[in-house]
């Protein structure tokens, strides 16, 4: 009960293979989209994947207003952040809100690395990762190590 068995195609095991390697390393929001990180542990990139929709009124047609996919895979944050850039600008990761982090993980670093890069320091409290305050402790520890 709940294995596989051997009538499955052989691409389900490379899926089982694809999907037990991947960990949610992030999970972004922002006020029309939603975006998890993956990290393959496997290979050690990264697959950003999310959608957004508009917010839209009773006026608009029900078409216009489906999720639109985003997805990228790369090595590291600038890699797979270019879609998100595009539609939400460079400070994407400083104003999305963060609500999850692995903070132990490589992909936490970065962001951290970003966020520093973006001008969030001792006034991070400004910023959507302040509502979240062991984030916040775990990113005024990395800003107290890069010293």
């Amino acid at each position: 009960m709940g294995g596989m068995n051997s009538v499955e195609k052989p691409n389900s095991n490379e899926k089982a293979r694809l999907l037990c390697s991947l960990s949610v390393t992030c999970i972004a929001r922002c006020e029309d989209g939603s975006y998890n990180v993956y990290e393959d542990r496997q290979n050690g990139r990264f697959t950003l994947a999310g959608s957004w929709a508009l917010i839209g009124s009773e006026d608009d047609p029900p078409e216009s207003l489906k999720p639109r996919l985003v997805y990228s895979e790369g090595n590291n944050l600038a890699s797979i952040s270019g879609e998100v850039k595009e539609l939400y600008g460079e400070s994407f990761w400083a104003f999305a809100r963060i609500a999850f982090l692995n903070p132990r993980g490589v992909f936490s670093k970065q962001l951290f690395a970003e966020w520093k890069e973006l001008g969030i320091g001792t006034e991070a409290e400004r910023y959507p990762l302040a509502r979240n305050t062991s984030l916040l402790d775990s990113y005024k520890a990395y800003l107290k190590k890069m010293r």
